[in-house]
């Protein structure tokens, strides 16, 4: 997040992205399939073997990074996020917040929840 906005820099590794991604027919099939959908296609120890997925980003003082599961990312919108990382200086108290927000929500799916802000400047 930066000056307020929320940008997405990495996709989900499932089933259902990869699909959407991919375009075509696919959706077609992901109906069929609907219960896989959010069956991960990557994972750290499944395989011995891992296609990591990398970026290098400028950033700048003040940004705050967060890394979530779809747990989060789903069944909070991403304007509630955005709201409460605008809104509390205190990353731990907003991770609070957020995995409460998903609770909430239903907590349809496991959460993880990790912020960072860079300092500097």
């Amino acid at each position: 997040m930066r000056g307020g906005t929320l940008e997405r820099l990495t996709t989900d590794h499932t089933l259902l992205e990869e699909l959407l991604r991919d375009g075509g027919g696919a959706l077609s099939a992901l109906e069929a399939s609907s219960d896989r959908a959010n069956a991960a296609t990557r994972a750290l120890g499944g395989h011995d073997n891992v296609d990591v997925a990398s970026r290098v980003e400028p950033t700048l003082p003040g940004d705050v990074f967060l890394v979530c599961s779809d747990g989060l990312w789903g069944p909070v919108p991403e304007r509630r996020i955005e709201g409460i990382l605008g809104a509390h200086r205190d990353l731990s108290f907003a991770a609070e917040l957020l995995i409460g927000l998903t609770n909430e929500a239903g907590g349809p799916d496991n959460v993880t929840c990790v912020l960072a802000r860079l300092g500097g400047g």
